[in-house]
């Protein structure tokens, strides 16, 4: 990699190539979270309508605990459905995808507050869609494993691929 940011290149298109969707969510939709993602479009886009403003004061004001109003709090009752929805087509059923403010690590102190899925949850939604993607470079790298892990189980092989896990947090996941 070169001295310099400049060198560096965003496409959209790369994200999607390589996330780990959930199984056959991006071959087949998913008709709830359609559903779901043209409410909160719709909605976001009437609230931005009706305050005049942008996307960033709009997330200014969807993380903001002061603000209140009907429109942001539609948006994060549909943000937490979202949430909920999106773990549930992994499979993961056990996480408790509750959002609320909560005060990020990866963002600086003073404003790091966010709404979203707690941070109990958020590393364990890490870890698994990381091991999951360990599992799908396995069976993009071993022809014949047509299975797909939705557990999040640790995968032989796929360390190798990938170099290490990037949520263990200091311990051995």
């Amino acid at each position: 990699m070169a001295d310099n940011l400049s060198s560096l290149s965003y496409t959209n298109g790369d994200i999607f190539e390589t996330f780990a969707f959930p199984a056959d969510v991006l071959a087949n939709g998913d008709d709830e979270l359609e559903l779901l993602g043209e409410k909160f479009f719709n909605a976001r886009q009437q609230c931005m309508e009706s305050t005049n403003s942008g996307l960033t004061k709009l997330y200014n004001d969807f993380h903001d605990p002061a603000v209140n109003g009907a429109a942001i709090q539609q948006l994060r009752n549909l943000q937490q459905q979202i949430s909920r929805a999106v773990c549930q087509r992994y499979g993961w059923g056990d996480i408790e995808m509750v959002c609320g403010f909560h005060a990020v690590g990866y963002l600086p102190d003073g404003s790091n507050t966010r709404f979203t899925i707690s941070e109990t949850a958020r590393p364990e939604v890490l870890r698994r869609l990381s091991k999951l993607n360990e599992t799908r470079v396995d069976q993009q790298t071993q022809p014949g494993k047509a299975t797909v892990d939705r557990t999040g189980s640790d995968t032989p092989g796929a360390a190798a691929v990938l170099g290490h896990d990037l949520f263990a947090m200091g311990s051995k996941a």
